[in-house]
């Protein structure tokens, strides 16, 4: 896994507990390349975007936890096309955690 390899990344984020189940976090990214590349349309950029990520905890046990991640990127330019603008992606994911 190279995770952000090449990659510049500047995060601001914070978290909030409801109760001692239940808990939320929300970061903000801003995402760049170490190198700019070509795009699809020709030209250089480092411009990867932004990303949002929210993450929902719930606390099923002291061992079992359930999260929710849900995540937007705002693609930057190094993602566009000869003909269209890049499209923003979406993702949402379910994690199940046993921690022992």
């Amino acid at each position: 896994n190279t995770g952000f390899c090449n990659t510049t990344a500047l995060g601001l984020g914070g978290g909030f507990a409801f109760n001692k189940y239940i808990s939320a976090n929300l970061d903000f990214w801003m995402l760049k390349a170490t190198e700019k590349v070509a795009n699809g349309a020709g030209e250089l950029s480092d411009e990867i975007g932004n990303e949002i990520d929210l993450v929902l905890k719930f606390k099923l046990n002291d061992n079992l936890t359930w999260n929710w991640q849900i995540a937007r990127l705002m693609a930057g330019k190094m993602y566009d096309g000869a003909v269209n603008k890049a499209e923003d992606a979406d993702a949402v994911q379910g994690i199940l955690s046993y921690k022992f």
